[in-house]
């Protein structure tokens, strides 16, 4: 069995639970030494986003720069900003909170688990560009069955949902 998938002509290396929960434990080592502590439950998330990795977060409508797909967070790059949908601001939606902070781990996990690959190629495809992908349609009932293994793992890691 390979341990690469391809995406169109582009291939992303396969990343094993252990590797993404010891790239996890770097991050959180990484803050204890700038901040002079371990990092607590609840995950001081937004810190670690903007301050230790110097990210800006920004909230966006998501549903109008990707009409074509249900995209919650995205990443840009170049600019080093985690965008999240403006339906999960915590200050305006209470109840998407746990949404909210998954979301910003996940997208987290994709700036340190794959931001190397990006800079290796800066001109590959994005994986939402118009016409590139289509979206991923599960029924609701198998949703955490198919989806458990990868979105959870960063998450689950920082005990943050």
């Amino acid at each position: 069995m390979s341990n690469r998938f391809s995406v169109v002509d582009r291939e992303v290396p396969y990343l094993h639970e252990k590797q993404i929960e010891r790239e996890t434990r770097v991050l959180l080592e990484e803050y204890e030494i700038k901040f002079g502590h371990k990092p607590t439950a609840p995950i001081p998330i937004e810190k670690i986003t903007e301050i230790q990795l110097q990210l800006t977060l920004e909230f966006k409508d998501m549903k109008s720069l990707f009409p074509f797909a249900d995209v919650h967070g995205a990443i840009w790059f170049d600019e080093g900003i985690i965008g999240i949908d403006q339906s999960l601001d915590p200050d305006i939606n209470p109840p998407m909170l746990g949404r909210y902070h998954f979301t910003l781990a996940h997208e987290i996990g994709h700036w340190c688990l794959h931001r190397q690959l990006y800079k290796d190629n800066p001109n590959q495809l994005r994986l939402f560009e118009v016409g590139f992908c289509k979206p991923v349609v599960v029924p609701a009932n198998r949703l955490e069955q198919t989806s458990s293994a990868l979105k959870l793992s960063f998450a689950r890691c920082w005990r943050i949902c």
